[in-house]
């Protein structure tokens, strides 16, 4: 479904309904109305993310503990306007800006699912510890 748009030209375009149908730009009369297809894929992007990794979903698991940091960002990647949303170019550097600010501790530590029950998660932790020590 992707579009090249010559250098200069207004890049906006009918609702093409592709796989995330909570595009707001597509909710009510939206279906019809011109709308900015970059905007469109920030907030799928961002959507994605959401629903696998943060909040969980139907058909997309539990979601994971650990990755709250990424809260915020994804917040604003998914505003329901869509003059109010990041640039995608923003949401990397936003990301970029992010990751740059947390511990290594961090960084390194496994998502877990927030179905998995603690003692569980400590188990592996302390397998996958003692393996990147020695790494």
């Amino acid at each position: 479904m992707s579009m090249r748009f010559p250098e200069g030209a207004p890049r906006m375009v009918m609702p093409n309904m592709g796989g995330d149908k909570t595009v707001p730009e597509f909710q009510g009369e939206g279906f019809d109305r011109l709308c900015d297809p970059f905007k469109v894929d920030v907030y799928c992007m961002g959507n994605v993310v959401r629903r696998t990794f943060l909040s969980g979903w139907r058909g997309y698991g539990p979601g994971y503990r650990g990755l709250e940091f990424l809260a915020t960002l994804i917040t604003e990647m998914t505003q329901e306007d869509p003059s109010k949303r990041l640039t995608m170019s923003d949401a990397l550097s936003s990301l970029d800006e992010i990751v740059s600010g947390l511990y290594q501790w961090k960084l390194r530590s496994p998502a877990v699912p927030k179905d998995e029950f603690s003692l569980i998660s400590l188990v592996k932790n302390v397998g996958r510890w003692n393996r990147s020590r020695a790494s």
